[in-house]
């Protein structure tokens, strides 16, 4: 059994090779397996520590597995949710785009990416078919696991997070149209979500 500093060794040891390859290439060709880690990390960014222990936490115990694997791809949502940076309250609330980190689909006092992936009521369909695919245990690092273990898996992650988070973003957009002050300011007018996965 390795120590967890002899992992965190090894992936400080492994960090400057994955960086050098990353250097360079195009968005289409960045986000291969041994290097769409960086992109996980720089999307969580540099200021919000919670995002980056998400990120760093939930992949480390399989840091090898996901350097190695043969399966899977990013997508813009499921990034949102290994970084908690989407439409969750407690995300939307600490970046001053709404008052309160609540839910507003169960009305729980915060609504994180996690209280999505594991306890929201209104996500519970969802849910029931993605834990048919990975299991009962939601955390990050479970979820990691089941998805580098079996493709089937990854795939029902992946479906989980567009499904819900379309639906989330949907629901944002309603409550910016019922209040306008709550509008992103965008440069060119244009709302700039991304509904394409990261390739």
């Amino acid at each position: 059994m390795e120590r967890e500093s002899d992992t965190k060794g090894q992936v400080h040891d492994r960090l400057p090779y994955v960086l050098s390859e990353a250097r360079g290439q195009s968005t289409a060709n960045f986000l291969t397996p041994g290097v769409d880690i960086i992109y996980l990390h720089q999307h969580a960014s540099s200021t919000d520590r919670n995002a980056r222990q998400r990120v760093v936490g939930a992949i480390l115990p399989n840091f090898e597995a996901w350097l190695g694997r043969k399966h899977g791809s990013l997508t813009f949502r499921l990034t949102q949710v290994l970084t908690g940076h989407g439409c969750f309250g407690e995300y939307l609330c600490r970046i001053g785009r709404e008052v309160t980190p609540r839910c507003h689909h169960c009305g729980e006092v915060r609504d994180s990416a996690q209280h999505t992936l594991e306890e929201c009521p209104a996500w519970e369909p969802e849910r029931h078919i993605l834990v048919s695919y990975v299991g009962r245990d939601l955390s990050p690092p479970a979820v990691i696991a089941a998805m580098l273990e079996d493709s089937e898996a990854w795939r029902a992650v992946v479906s989980f997070c567009e499904v819900v988070m379309c639906k989330k973003e949907a629901a944002e957009r309603d409550r910016e149209r019922a209040d306008p002050s709550r509008r992103r300011r965008h440069q060119g007018g244009a709302d700039q979500r991304s509904d394409r996965s990261i390739q």
